[in-house]
């Protein structure tokens, strides 16, 4: 994927000519700002170690798996949280997935977390329980009730145990939302610009949806679809090679999110010393594979993809720059262009 920039009065422009080739124009008084160098704030998160604990409550017995069947689903298939973490990171943070259980608690159902400590106790006195070296994760995985509980998973910040509904059809999907939180991710958004220009006052409020996002893991996605750039850039699986702030008129070519490699995959125009316009670049490849399909209308993966990114706010927020506004074609396809108001810093 190619930019080009050229001067223009007082607007930036991105003109996508052809698949994987856009244009972009600067500011005529002055290049792009220097922004602070990342959008989340805080100390990205790591682990080394996921142990996904098969459980019951005292009250359940439910085991839609047997502990192979999970094993596959969590460890060793081509689909597994082992597989998942190693090509989102390009092996820059392989994990043990360790799957233990089936286990059957003392405690009755419950929407609460009070069961935790047991089940993780449960797991740690198994003889397969391995002591691996790194930090540990653990999956709770039981009958919750996504109903009545009002959650199919969930993390609270500062812990290391995350939560899942067994109920779940395929809680691999929820799980790796909830440990892009564990890893210091916000959720992925939508903002709903009818006139294509992120600046219009009619983005916010109801316009803005916080799970809206339907590349990201972090937002709607319904499938294991990679973590956005901004947050791989965040937790350190980019190179600084991988990063470009367009601040000089001249071509710039991104790869795929999903490839393995040197050149750049982020590209940012900073707006402001706290705002910016960040471009990335989708395939249906690996785990994106499955992404044009899963949703009710085809999602497009052939342009560039734009979000707005603010700091400390932690969270990117998509934007269709071609009205009317469609989250399912939320990219700058061939021969569209985008004008975004560009803010000096005096």
């Amino acid at each position: 994927m190619t930019y080009r920039g050229k001067k223009l009065f007082f607007p930036f422009l991105l003109i996508a000519s052809v698949v994987g080739t856009f244009i972009f124009g600067l500011p005529n008084s002055a290049d792009a700002v220097a922004g602070p160098g990342n959008f989340l704030t805080g100390v990205p998160g790591s682990f080394a170690n996921i142990k996904v604990v098969l459980t019951n409550f005292s009250n359940t017995n439910y085991e839609p798996w047997t502990l192979d069947q999970a094993r596959t689903m969590f460890e060793t298939g081509a689909e597994s949280l082992t597989s998942f973490f190693r090509e989102v990171s390009f092996e820059k943070m392989p994990v043990k997935v360790q799957v233990l259980g089936w286990y059957k608690m003392t405690s009755a159902q419950s929407c609460t977390a009070s069961a935790a400590s047991e089940a993780i106790t449960l797991a740690q006195s198994d003889p397969a329980y391995t002591n691996d070296h790194g930090a540990t994760v653990f999956v709770i995985l039981a009958p919750y009730g996504p109903g009545s509980c009002g959650w199919s998973a969930q993390y609270t910040r500062g812990s290391n145990v995350v939560y899942a509904s067994s109920f779940v059809n395929d809680p691999r999907t929820t799980i790796t939302h909830e440990l892009g939180h564990y890893l210091g991710f916000n959720h992925s958004g939508f903002m709903k610009c009818e006139s294509g220009s992120f600046d219009d006052s009619a983005c916010g409020g109801n316009n803005y949806y916080e799970y809206g996002d339907p590349y990201d893991r972090m937002g709607a996605s319904s499938v294991m679809s990679h973590y956005g750039a901004i947050f791989k850039n965040f937790v350190g699986w980019f190179s600084e090679s991988n990063v470009v702030d367009v601040a000089l008129e001249g071509d710039f070519t991104i790869e795929p999110l999903e490839s393995v490699g040197t050149n750049p995959k982020l590209l940012r125009v900073w707006r402001s010393e706290t705002e910016a316009i960040t471009v990335e670049y989708r395939r249906p490849v690996g785990f994106d594979a499955k992404l044009p399909a899963s949703f009710p209308a085809a999602l497009s993966l052939d342009g560039a993809i734009l979000h707005v990114a603010r700091t400390p706010a932690n969270a990117p927020v998509l934007f269709d720059p071609t009205p009317p506004a469609d989250v399912y074609a939320a990219v700058l396809g061939r021969f569209h262009q985008w004008y975004g108001i560009y803010s000096e810093i005096s």
